[in-house]
């Protein structure tokens, strides 16, 4: 077996580690997803030059580059000019581009993404009314009176609507569970925006109620009543996704 010894502060050599065999651009790709992986690069930290990098990896600059360009897609690091790489925070970015093409390549993809994220909302729910506080209450309650404000301003109103969401996701505690419903979320707001024109569709007093009950449910410190009351919440989407769906309404 060949010497997998680290070099240059826990970068391996290419040629030390056996792999199925991949482009060199992809080899170097992995190798530095596994030093986040092992520990070894952490958010925040600074990435070796694209010079040092291509020396240590013994390959060009631009495979080097490449590799780079997919960690970034991938939100891993974040490339500054003039400056060497540097390690994202961890979010929802990744996960939401794989739900995207999960999204508009699957015929039933929308009414899915709704299920999923009823899964997901309704636990989160639940741990939100076990872990939130008096002033995360009072925030909440503040996001379901801009909803009311602003129930005639499109952008506005998803915004307000995906931030009610997110928060409960925040207030659950579980990050992982954060993440996912952050990147479906960002999804789901172009088919809302697509359903704020749909008058046949929409009720927003409806909707800012069912909120509201979600709201109260946390607020009561009660995980079965949050739970309930967003289940409730994802009864009444279905329908209308049924419906945006089968008129072939674009949510993409």
């Amino acid at each position: 077996m060949a010497n997998t010894t680290l070099q240059h502060d826990g970068i391996y050599h290419l040629s030390e580690i056996h792999r199925p065999k991949v482009t060199r651009a992809e080899a170097v790709y992995q190798h530095l997803t596994q030093l986040l992986l092992d520990g070894k690069l952490s958010e925040g930290d600074e990435l070796p030059s694209e010079a040092e990098l291509a020396r240590t990896f013994e390959v060009s600059k631009p495979i080097v580059r490449e590799a780079l360009r997919k960690l970034e897609v991938m939100s891993i690091i974040k490339i500054r000019h003039g400056k060497p790489p540097i390690v994202s925070p961890i979010d929802g970015k990744p996960l939401q581009l794989y739900l995207q093409l999960a999204l508009t390549s699957m015929e039933s993809g929308l009414t899915e993404s709704i299920e999923l994220r009823r899964v997901l909302e309704c636990h989160a729910a639940s741990l939100a009314a076990l872990n939130a506080t008096p002033e995360d209450f009072e925030y909440l309650n503040s996001l379901i009176e801009e909803l009311t404000a602003h129930q005639d301003n499109t952008d506005k109103w998803v915004e307000l609507d995906l931030a009610f969401h997110h928060e409960i996701a925040r207030l659950s505690g579980n990050q992982l569970l954060k993440f996912m419903i952050e990147a479906l979320g960002k999804i789901m707001g172009n088919v809302m925006r697509s359903l704020h024109h749909r008058t046949d569709l929409r009720d927003p007093a409806a909707t800012i109620e069912r909120h509201r009950r979600v709201y109260q449910a946390i607020a009561a410190n009660d995980p079965d009543a949050a739970r309930t009351e967003m289940n409730n919440h994802f009864d009444a989407s279905l329908p209308v996704a049924h419906a945006i769906a089968g008129n072939g309404d674009d949510t993409t």
